[in-house]
């Protein structure tokens, strides 16, 4: 396990550049404690991570959990919401944007339902959730989960019918959400983080662009993955989610307020080394087979 331990310390820490910068940015426009509360999360979340990725866990039941990720985007529709825009779930003082959390594990279940030939059933889930991110409505998170499931649907659904006719629809519905956008006005530490830094100097600037550039790069980069396109397509939602910060107002990923992205990108991460990690030991595994 010892060759493995720059993954398991080191990769999941590509999100701290834009939470640090993002702390230093907001400290203009907030007080330190919610200044700082994104880096401590991110720290804490890491060494959860770890602790995870290390430990050998049993997985969830993929059926059980797609359910459940659904149950929670629609609860989303119960919450009071804000100028009729729901996209969070709220427990206690606390807000939760679902989609921002669940949207990388929803992509990795359905591509894990795919495996069971369970074609009809991706699609409908698929095409459901992007109708809930639609009335949510949430432009951003909808394009970033519909553009990876039409690449997965295309390549996986063997109904030639059937994946084009979901990616028909997930065309449809992106055009929609981007055509009528939510009206709410952007706040300076979430959505507008990044013109913070910018006001800070080139440097900041210039580091801030970075650190956005940092958050995908992972999940491109990362050889001998067991599921490499499922996590090349997870580095691709992550970049639509920055991208589309430039035309609309929609939370910067990590870099602006909120735990909720900070949780979703850990989670993708952690299941990113694990599945890395099991595949190393499947090849050592037939390599000591070999050898004996």
């Amino acid at each position: 396990m010892t060759e493995n331990r720059f993954d398991y310390f080191i990769t999941p820490m590509a999100a701290l550049p834009a939470v640090l910068i993002g702390a230093v940015a907001m400290t203009h426009a907030v007080n330190g404690l919610i200044a700082t509360s994104n880096l401590v999360f991110v720290v804490v979340g890491w060494l959860i991570s770890c602790y995870v990725i290390y430990k050998n866990s049993k997985s969830i039941n993929g059926t059980l959990l797609t359910c459940l990720i659904i149950a929670l985007y629609a609860l989303t529709f119960v919450d009071p919401g804000i100028d009729n825009v729901h996209r969070w779930l709220s427990v206690g003082p606390i807000s939760l944007y679902i989609s921002s959390i669940f949207g990388p594990i929803l992509i990795i279940e359905l591509w894990a339902l795919l495996k069971d030939n369970k074609d009809l059933w991706v699609s409908v889930i698929t095409i459901t959730v992007a109708i809930l991110l639609v009335f949510q409505p949430d432009a951003s998170q909808l394009t970033a989960f519909a553009i990876p499931m039409g690449i997965i649907l295309y390549h996986k659904v063997s109904n030639r019918f059937l994946s084009l006719f979901t990616i028909g629809i997930l065309i449809f519905l992106v055009v929609r959400s981007w055509i009528h956008l939510d009206t709410l006005p952007a706040v300076d530490y979430v959505e507008e983080i990044l013109g913070l830094v910018m006001n800070m100097g080139l440097i900041w600037s210039f580091l801030g662009i970075i650190s956005l550039i940092l958050i995908p790069l992972p999940f491109f980069v990362i050889l001998n993955h067991k599921e490499r396109l499922l996590s090349r397509l997870l580095g691709l939602y992550f970049t639509i989610l920055i991208i589309t910060t430039f035309f609309g107002n929609f939370p910067v990923p990590l870099m602006g307020y909120g735990i909720s992205p900070i949780i979703g990108y850990l989670l993708a991460m952690t299941w990113m080394i694990k599945n890395k990690d099991n595949k190393r030991a499947e090849r050592e595994a037939v390599n000591f087979g070999e050898f004996n």
